[in-house]
This record gives C-alpha cells, sequence and structure tokens, in this order.
C-alpha cells in the first residue's frame, strides 16, 4: 500500500471544533471519536485539501500531536519515522529504524504498526520488533528496546504488527516474547522494564485499556482466548477460554457499551460482557452477530449502536442485541472515525 499523507481542512473546524490532538491509531480514547462538536451547526461542511506529501509503502496510521503529524513508511532501502507540519506538510525531521520490511505474498514493503505519541515522545515498533522511543519535538532516540534479542519475542510472518498502547506512564506491547514475556511494560520516559506476562505468540493484534466492572484494565486477545490485565502490574484478572479453532491473531478489542467490548471472531463480531463477582471477575459471550465483520477498520460505538463495515458495506447493529438497524452500498472500507455524531468514512 503506497503511503500519501494529506490533510484536509474544514473553515469551520478552527472555530467550530476543539479537537484534541490524535495520539493513538484510533485517537486518544481509543474508540475512533474525534472529540469536539459544533462542525456541522450550518450544515455539511467542505473539506479542502490543505496539503499532500507522497511517502513510500507501508500500513502505518498516523498520530498527531504538537502541531505535528507522524507516521511511519519505506523510503529506499530503509524504514523511516517522520514527523510532519500539521499546517504546511513540511517535513521537519526523519528518523531512519532500519532496513526496510520487504513484502511478500502479496504484501507490500513497509512497517506494518502505527506510532503512538506521548510524554514529548513518539513510539514506534518496527517489523523487525524495535521498540523505539523518540523525542517528538527531534526525532532523537529516548530510548530503544529489542524485543527479539532481549525477551525471545517471535515475529509473525509479515512482521511485528502489534500497535503499542500508552497507559499512563507505561507502555504496553504484545510482544509474543518467551518465558512469560509475551505481553511487556516498559516505563515510558526511561524505557526500563515495569513487567511481563504470558507466554503466547503474537500475531498481528493490539492491547486496548478500557474500564470494566467499575476496574481500569488492559485487555488483550491471547493464544486461544482474552485476558483482562491490571495495568500497574500486569496481574491478570481474568481469562476467558475460547473455542478451539478461534483465530484471535488479529483481533483488537473494542468498546461496545457499559462493561462491554467486541471481538472479531470467525469473520462475525462477537460481543462480550465483563460483571464483577466475590473474588473476581465474570466474563460472559453474549452473542454473535453478522452485522458487522472482519475489516481494517474497527467499528464506533454511538448512543447504543455500533457503526462498522461487513465486508465493503457499511453497517449499523444494535450494540445491546447484536440485530442489524441498517446497511448501505455507499463508498467505504477503508476506515470510519466519528466526528460530531457524524461518520466520517474512508473510500
Amino acid at each position: 500500500m503506497r503511503i500519501l499523507l494529506a490533510l484536509f481542512l474544514t473553515a469551520s473546524l478552527a472555530t467550530s471544533v476543539s479537537a484534541a490532538d490524535w495520539t493513538h491509531l484510533r485517537g486518544p480514547g481509543l474508540d475512533g471519536k474525534v472529540t469536539g462538536s459544533g462542525l456541522f451547526d450550518e450544515g455539511t461542511p467542505a473539506l479542502e485539501l490543505a496539503w499532500r506529501v507522497p511517502l513510500g509503502s507501508g500500513y502505518s496510521g498516523i498520530a498527531v500531536a504538537g502541531g505535528k503529524v507522524v507516521t511511519l513508511f519505506t523510503r529506499g532501502d530503509e524504514d523511516w519515522i517522520g514527523a510532519f507540519g500539521l499546517v504546511d506538510g513540511k517535513e521537519l525531521w526523519r528518523r531512519s529504524l532500519g532496513p526496510k520490511n520487504p513484502g511478500h505474498d502479496g504484501s507490500d514493503d513497509g512497517p506494518i504498526s502505527s506510532p503512538v505519541i506521548g510524554h514529548g515522545a513518539v513510539f514506534a515498533l518496527t517489523p523487525a520488533g524495535d521498540l523505539v522511543a523518540v523525542e517528538l519535538s527531534t526525532g532523537e532516540v529516548r530510548w530503544q528496546r529489542l524485543l527479539v534479542e532481549e525477551f525471545g519475542a517471535k515475529p509473525p510472518p509479515f512482521g511485528f504488527g502489534t500497535t503499542p498502547l500508552l497507559e499512563g506512564d507505561l507502555l504496553v506491547v504484545q510482544a509474543g516474547g518467551s518465558e512469560g514475556r509475551s505481553l511487556l511494560a516498559f516505563d515510558a520516559r526511561s524505557g526500563e522494564q515495569r513487567w511481563a506476562t504470558r507466554e503466547d505468540p503474537v500475531g498481528y493484534q493490539s492491547p486496548y485499556a478500557m474500564d470494566l466492572a467499575g476496574r481500569r484494565q488492559i485487555v488483550a486477545a491471547v493464544g486461544r482466548g482474552l485476558a483482562g490485565l491490571d495495568p500497574a502490574s500486569g496481574e491478570p484478572l481474568w481469562t476467558h477460554e475460547l473455542a478451539e479453532g478461534e483465530d484471535v491473531s488479529s483481533a483488537h478489542p473494542t468498546p461496545a457499551g457499559k462493561d462491554r467490548f467486541l471481538l472479531f471472531l470467525g469473520g462475525d463480531a462477537a460481543v462480550f460482557q465483563v460483571s464483577s463477582e466475590e473474588g473476581g471477575f465474570r466474563v460472559q459471550e453474549l452473542f454473535r452477530s453478522k452485522a458487522l465483520g472482519q475489516s481494517y477498520a474497527p467499528p464506533v460505538l454511538h448512543e447504543g449502536y455500533l457503526y462498522g463495515f461487513r465486508g465493503r458495506i457499511l453497517s449499523c447493529m444494535d450494540a445491546a442485541t447484536g440485530e442489524q438497524e441498517w446497511r448501505s452500498r455507499a463508498p467505504g472500507g477503508d476506515g470510519l472515525l466519528l466526528v460530531d455524531g457524524h461518520l466520517l468514512i474512508f473510500a
């Protein structure tokens, strides 16, 4: 996939919407929602191309903070992390991440993971398994950890693609390491290891943080099941085993209502609920639905409904029951965001 970094602006955006920085692949709330209101008060706004910068190939998303747009890409024989001006697209800095990740079996060259911004740094995971923190202002390396050499991590066939999770002062990465080091947490400022847990291999899934049953938890698709972890210690709060043959290698937990999250299993949407019980937590699969399907674009939740894709068909699913409310063949399928009560569709 060729990367073309572009920014579209609407005249009312600066005056009507107080939008936060976009510090994670799915935004600061990890939910695909753009904060702010008032953008549509005067009708549908017109988008104008502010700037466009052609890059090399890759699969990385973007992160935005401090007036900078950051992404990963391939150029020449190397993979890069680069920062560009939010206003004009001017390249501010670029740093090599090592030799390019070669594509194969129909995939393109380049990075797979997406950058994360916080604590004045950009955090990125290379396809080879190098976890690096660089200064947002300059691109200078703050710290680096080699997941394969240090923790016995085993790269999946196309290279590491998990996106790190920044939870408070901790950077959590699903590394697939050996000897109880499948999920790792590092001090975001220093790179010092804080905790490690589990023995599972990793595919292309990423951990997410959410509030479930009155407690902040890190939810991860692991091995043949799911796990909820205490963010501070990595201690398991609960585990849930799935049926044999269920593939979670590309599963990304997505908020689906109070104490609920969604996961795509077998191509269908599976909704789980976490509740507290004496001595711990109870995890229950509530239903599966064909209203939404496995997609590169995770669904978004709005007022009790989940909006997403099945194939390239936009669908609306009742988050409480899994019933399909409507479907549309309008152009799309490459991504969607929730902006001020409206869906922004990437076609």
